[in-house]
């Protein structure tokens, strides 16, 4: 009898996880078809479109009607920009050029300047 009520816990706190897996989205990452365990936003981006996935991510902003459209492949956060002003800025701000945090790097430019 216990063994089946923690069983049924395990579960119910499982099935919970996983609900908050594919529905949690982190602070301030903008909208986006959902993500399934595993294969992430993928195969929603597979039904927008098949054989061009830029078209899916183009059918994505029109459908959440924004110009940045947030989406997940596997388990990686991916946000995809559609107007030439947030291209610009995403390119030109250090934010997101995708460089971890270097101590070594740090030391070398402590002017927190760009090196290439």
């Amino acid at each position: 009898m216990l063994t089946e009520i923690l069983l049924c816990i395990c579960a119910v706190f499982f099935l919970y996880l996983s609900y908050r897996y594919a529905v949690g989205r982190p602070e301030g990452f903008p909208p986006g078809p959902p993500r399934i365990p595993v294969f992430g936003s993928y195969l929603f981006m597979m039904l927008a479109n098949k054989k061009y996935l830029h078209k899916g991510v183009l059918r994505f902003t029109k459908w959440y009607k924004s110009d940045i459209v947030g989406f997940h492949v596997g388990s990686f956060p991916v946000v995809a920009v559609h107007n030439y002003d947030g291209v610009r800025e995403v390119l030109n701000r250090r934010e997101f050029d995708g460089r971890p945090e270097i101590f070594l790097a740090a030391m070398r430019a402590p002017e927190d300047e760009l090196l290439g």
